[in-house]
């Protein structure tokens, strides 16, 4: 949505497509037709593959994707460029991925290097520009890629803060029903869980006993948390909810906000006082 509002005009044509690989995908599908009126058309579609080859078939002059790294999204890329060859292939930043650089083994790497398959964020051979918020650290971690970076201005917290549709979009005052009932203060901590759910952030969390204790799973999270894990917490909320809203939130109605997490991209995007963040490192029970 932000490079869509930032770089391109109301007089192009914008369908978005969303895939089947987070919590709730079908339900934000909806929600995204109701209450953001900048998007001509919103689709939903099984997989990325199914996503790409609507847009190969849909003939259009920019195509958007979170991730151009690997061999499955190089084929559906190489088969997208077949039928469309004046096409930009664009990545846009998803969180801390966008700047890693191990993703794969150095000789694996170097492989996908050779046959111009994505190693990296914006590596892939097909991939036209990447749009990022930290260029300086992106031309660090992938310099032979550099050139395509585009650098997206905005600050992500102050474009969702000011972002009219995101609450409605996220349903907001359904996922946070209770906290927004009331004024309050004091302490509030926040557990983002990973890929998987966490003994040690359980742990750190008894140890306090005092404030609002909030928990919200990764959305992509296969597995579930135990009984014992939920009623650690006085909210669940919604694994598709975004970080940025539910912290946005709870920093307006207290006082100071501890955030529990496991390597979070929030952290480079979040910068409000009264925010603190406590990184709990990877150690996952349940996969």
């Amino acid at each position: 949505m932000m490079v869509r509002d930032i770089f391109f005009g109301e007089g192009s044509k914008r369908v978005l497509c969303l895939v089947d690989s987070f919590h709730g995908a079908r339900n934000v599908v909806e929600r995204v037709k109701c209450h953001d009126n900048k998007w001509e058309d919103v689709l939903f579609f099984r997989t990325r593959h199914e996503a790409i080859r609507y847009a190969a078939e849909a003939s259009c002059d920019f195509l958007f994707t979170d991730s151009d790294v690997g061999v499955k999204i190089f084929l559906s890329l190489a088969w997208f460029k077949i039928y469309n060859r004046k096409t930009r292939i664009c990545v846009y930043e998803e969180g801390l991925g966008t700047y890693r650089d191990d993703i794969y083994s150095p000789l694996k790497a170097w492989l996908f290097n050779v046959f111009g398959v994505g190693a990296q964020f914006g590596a892939c051979g097909l991939t036209d520009d990447i749009y990022i918020f930290d260029k300086e650290t992106y031309v660090k971690k992938a310099p032979l890629s550099c050139h395509k970076a585009r650098i997206i201005t905005a600050q992500l917290e102050e474009y969702v803060g000011r972002s009219s549709c995101l609450a409605d979009i996220f349903n907001v005052s359904t996922a946070l029903h209770g906290l927004l009932d009331s004024s309050r203060d004091g302490l509030c901590l926040v557990y983002l869980g990973s890929w998987s759910v966490s003994d040690s952030a359980l742990f750190e969390i008894r140890q306090v006993t005092a404030g609002v204790k909030i928990l919200k799973l990764h959305p992509h999270i296969t597995s579930e948390a135990g009984v014992e894990f939920y009623n650690s917490f006085d909210y669940v909320v919604d694994p598709s909810l975004p970080a940025e809203l539910l912290l946005l939130t709870v920093a307006e109605r207290f006082d100071r906000v501890i955030v529990y997490h496991h390597g979070s991209s929030i952290v480079r995007y979040f910068k409000s006082s009264g925010v603190d963040f406590i990184d709990l490192g990877w150690n996952v029970v349940c996969k």
